[in-house]
């Protein structure tokens, strides 16, 4: 009896150790996530990849360079069977994308609550998601290197970083990938953003940014130089080839030709966000390119009202590294080059569009995170809020076109 209670006491001391704010992304994707995809959790929708995979398949493997994807799919088989099960696999994998928003808020250090559960929301209803659930039998495994994906970025990224942080989220970062490669560039973008941040705090000085983003260059060079060779070396073992499959045979090769082109094309695609075009269906419909442009417009004011505020040179460097952005969204096209390479479901990084501003506006708002007396504090303290109202609107509207454009994707 005593130990029942004792138990009962640690678990109940440790849920209230959780913040508040992360219960706010919790609830709201949670919530968000089933009212989007509670249909799909209730159906049975099949296409031949579910066909096929029904009963005992995991998906591809090996052949297609996911050695992790075999290493859980065979575990799996062999503990509980792998079946396609629409709601214990839908669950479980929106509990791993809303986790996933959780790290984010940790690693950006986000604090307002109604953002928090706004990130929750984006991150469970984000039309990738939809895609991933059409392929049930796999949902979990791949929403699960999302995970770990946020995992490897989180030790990276962490203050005072000790050899095992670097070691544990360079192996994470590896795993992640060879589970499914479309999540590498999720940690390359996490990193990216970590070090705009960085440029928005007056805590921090241009030789700490320039040595940080080095290590970060190790660290994500190390993740894929290191993944395509396991990733080969598991075929050898296996005595299989690596399937040409959307450009899985090359990855890691292109020519300066195909680099040159796929960077066009990725800022292209940015920008076509905000116009009538699809764009791998993640601007279904009007309001939602109202929503980039709007996420884009608070981007430009707060770069340069930075500008305005600090006149340094540490804060023309953002200037610099947003240009670069929307090679770092579409970061996919240089891992699989070619027109007919990408699809939606390799989509996931484009998440990163809503999580800059709130990155940046997170470490402004720092600087007066109360209203001061003085003119220019008030000032600031008011652009930061209508920025943050903004920025809370316009994840809102995302997240109810993408719940709408989830259920109409389902029937």
């Amino acid at each position: 009896m005593e130990l029942n209670y004792r138990l009962d006491k640690t678990v109940f001391d440790l849920v209230k150790k959780i913040k508040t704010k992360y219960w706010f992304a919790l609830f709201g994707g949670m919530t968000a996530g089933l009212c989007a995809h509670l249909y799909q959790f209730t159906n049975k929708l099949l296409n031949y990849d579910e066909i096929g995979n029904t009963p005992a398949g995991y998906g591809a493997g090996t052949e297609l360079g996911r050695w992790g994807l075999s290493v859980l799919g065979e575990l799996m088989g062999k503990i509980t069977g792998n079946y396609s099960l629409p709601m214990v696999n839908g669950l479980t994998a929106l509990l791993f994308y809303v986790l996933s928003a959780c790290i984010i808020i940790r690693i950006f250090d986000l604090e307002d609550k109604i953002l928090c559960l706004l990130m929750g929301t984006v991150f469970s209803t984000f039309p990738v998601v939809t895609a991933t659930y059409f392929f049930m039998f796999t949902a979990p495994y791949y929403s699960l290197s999302l995970f770990l994906a946020c995992i490897s970025a989180f030790l990276l990224t962490r203050d005072n970083k000790r050899i095992a942080d670097y070691a544990i989220g360079v192996l994470t970062g590896i795993f992640a990938t060879a589970i499914y490669q479309a999540y590498l560039p999720l940690i390359l973008s996490i990193l990216y953003i970590k070090i705009i941040q960085m440029c928005f705090d007056e805590k921090e000085d241009l030789r700490k940014i320039f040595i940080t983003g080095i290590s970060y260059i190790i660290c994500f060079v190390l993740i894929t130089g290191l993944y395509v060779l396991s990733a080969r070396a598991a075929v050898v073992m296996t005595g299989e080839a690596l399937e040409g499959y959307r450009g899985i045979s090359s990855m890691g090769s292109i020519t300066a030709g195909q680099l040159l082109y796929e960077v066009t094309r990725a800022y292209k695609c940015y920008f076509l966000l905000m116009s009538g075009f699809d764009v791998l269906a993640l601007n279904p419909t009007v309001i939602m390119r109202v929503v980039y442009f709007v996420i884009n417009c608070s981007l430009l004011l707060m770069t340069g009202y930075n500008i305005i505020k600090r006149k340094s040179l540490l804060s023309m460097i953002p200037v610099l590294l947003e240009l670069l952005f929307p090679v770092v969204v579409f970061f996919i096209f240089i891992m699989s080059p070619g027109d007919g390479n990408t699809y939606t479901l390799m989509m996931y990084n484009g998440i990163v569009i809503f999580v800059l501003p709130l990155a940046i506006l997170s470490s402004m708002m720092k600087r007066h995170e109360h209203p001061t007396e003085d003119v220019d504090g008030k000032n600031s303290f008011a652009i930061y809020k209508i920025l943050s109202i903004s920025l809370a609107f316009a994840l809102t509207a995302a997240s109810a076109v993408f719940i709408w454009f989830s259920n109409g994707n389902y029937q």
